[in-house]
């Protein structure tokens, strides 16, 4: 018997042919018979071989735990109040059925889903659904582990196996995403909340690694997709108190890989350090006038 996913209404789409897959017992299953198994902690693999760049791509396990560790610190609260506040200005406005759609995109181990779950008002939480997916199967395995109600997905962020305009939210942090993709599955006048590193992001710990730092771009979604309607610069102090600490803080960003080994093992034998946050936490509506490319078409038809 067919069924949605036990956690929420969202459904999945086939990643080979496009069409809505429905919940039969424990695999995804559309009309054309593509099955995809889920696993035994509940999430569902979605990547296709064809759209690996590696054996395993995505955070490993180590970093996968470095920034889990992190974050259950505390140390992003501020953060995620500010996402939570601005999500509740907008959660009356939801679907038909009540319902209101949320898809953290590029979701890693599921920390602010998990977070917004436990910061929304209770009256505010009953009529949200998440899901959420990510490319790493570590990440996504360390989320359907961790957090309840909720449905996710191993699955690239520039190929979102989800339907046309079926999200009345989508929420990005620090993750790489089509912003194409992300119009194609809004619904209209859908949000797309996206946090990225400001200037002074990190600061001390950049100044740490790098002999000269340079001034960060930036980065702004497709204008031809969304309009911002509201941005607020996330701003506070982070206090990291062993080397473990600091070794959390540094295996969960590129920088781990790009700097210097000598300069990052120099910082690694710190036993304190004092960073500053500096994230730009922008809100956009999605706008109507991007065509539709013909795979696109062709499963929103079939959907």
């Amino acid at each position: 018997m067919d069924k949605s996913s036990p956690a929420t209404g969202i459904n999945w789409c086939c990643p080979v042919c496009g069409l809505i897959l429905h919940r039969d017992d424990k695999v995804w299953l559309c009309a054309n018979a593509h099955s995809f198994d889920i696993a035994r902690q509940g999430y569902v693999n979605l990547l296709l071989a064809q759209q690996k760049k590696s054996r395993q791509p995505g955070d490993d396990q180590q970093a996968v735990e470095a920034r889990r560790k992190f974050l259950q610190q505390g140390h992003y609260q501020p953060l995620i109040e500010n996402i939570s506040d601005l999500l509740q200005a907008w959660l009356p406005a939801a679907s038909d059925d009540g319902k209101y759609r949320l898809l953290d995109c590029g979701c890693g181990e599921g920390w602010y889903i998990q977070a917004l779950q436990e910061t929304l008002p209770a009256d505010k939480l009953e009529n949200v659904e998440f899901a959420g997916l990510d490319i790493s199967r570590p990440a996504i395995l360390n989320a359907a582990k961790s957090v309840k109600n909720a449905t996710f997905a191993i699955a690239s962020a520039f190929s979102i196996p989800l339907p046309a305009q079926s999200l009345d939210c989508v929420l990005q942090v620090f993750a790489p995403a089509s912003d194409e993709e992300i119009h194609r599955i809004l619904k209209t006048d859908g949000l797309l909340i996206r946090v990225t590193p400001a200037q002074n992001h990190l600061l001390q710990l950049r100044e740490q690694l790098y002999p000269d730092l340079h001034q960060r771009d930036i980065e702004q979604p497709d204008k031809n997709c969304f309009e911002k309607i509201r941005e607020q610069r996330s701003t506070f102090g982070i206090v990291l108190q062993s080397s473990e600490a600091i070794n959390s803080l540094l295996r969960m960003t590129p920088h781990f890989w790009k700097a210097n080994t000598s300069r990052r093992e120099e910082l690694l034998a710190k036993e304190s350090l004092q960073v500053s946050a500096d994230m730009l936490v922008s809100v956009y509506r999605k706008l109507e006038s991007v065509p539709v490319n013909p795979w696109q078409r062709r499963a929103t038809q079939h959907a």
